[in-house]
């Protein structure tokens, strides 16, 4: 995952709130557009109070749920504490975490273009389009949202992605994405690796904490 996460706070099947996470657990309300935090999370006042407490118990700490333990600075952090927040018997929430952007390669770009490397590079460059922190990891180069505003929706619900990007766009462990993907009938066909298009996958919504649902486009 990326430096900063996004920590989805849900009451059964309903968003409660989103804060963005760093890998110390420090948090702030995510609230994208101009919307105050009421307007965008008007469920977030009646369990805040209760939220406060359980993280001012526990960021800082090593945390643990049924299958780990995670310790603070780490970059798991967030998945841990979401995944400790889920097992907490006192507070009837569930959460989980998730990256702020998907990064892609260069090479998933250009199949989804139907280009060569060398020549996507040249068109994201062109756009402007840059490589995200020091592009050492060939498979997480760029954003996939600035890829959409250079090439447009339709190559970008082309790019296949794989089981680690997969699992930071669900706030899944990258084991579990297998079995996710076999039960909702979103792999590509007849590939000994899993792979999702971006198209079907960007419509994935979880609704429990281990269950999913595909929704219309």
């Amino acid at each position: 995952m990326t430096d900063n996460n996004l920590f989805h706070v849900m009451e059964d099947g309903q968003r409660v709130v989103i804060f963005s996470m760093d890998p110390e657990g420090n948090r702030t309300v995510y609230s994208p557009g101009p919307r105050s935090v009421d307007d965008a999370w008007p469920r977030y006042s009646v369990v805040k109070p209760y939220l406060d407490v359980w993280f001012d118990l526990h960021v800082g700490e090593v945390v643990s749920s049924p299958f780990a333990e995670f310790q603070p600075g780490a970059a798991d952090y967030p998945c841990g504490l979401a995944s400790a927040l889920t097992y907490d018997s006192l507070l009837a929430l569930w959460a989980y975490a998730t990256t702020t952007d998907i990064l892609v390669s260069l090479s998933q770009i250009a199949r989804a273009i139907g280009i060569r490397r060398g020549e996507a590079r040249k068109q994201l460059e062109k756009a402007g389009v840059t490589l995200d922190g020091d592009g050492q990891d060939k498979y997480r180069s760029f954003k996939i949202n600035d890829v959409r505003r250079a090439f447009g929706r339709e190559v970008t619900d082309r790019i296949v992605l794989y089981s680690g990007q997969i699992a930071d766009f669900l706030g899944a462990s990258t084991s579990s994405v297998p079995n996710i993907v076999e039960r909702l009938g979103i792999g590509i066909p007849g590939r000994t690796q899993v792979g999702v298009p971006w198209g079907t996958l960007r419509r994935v919504r979880r609704t429990g904490p281990r269950t999913f649902e595909v929704r219309d486009a």
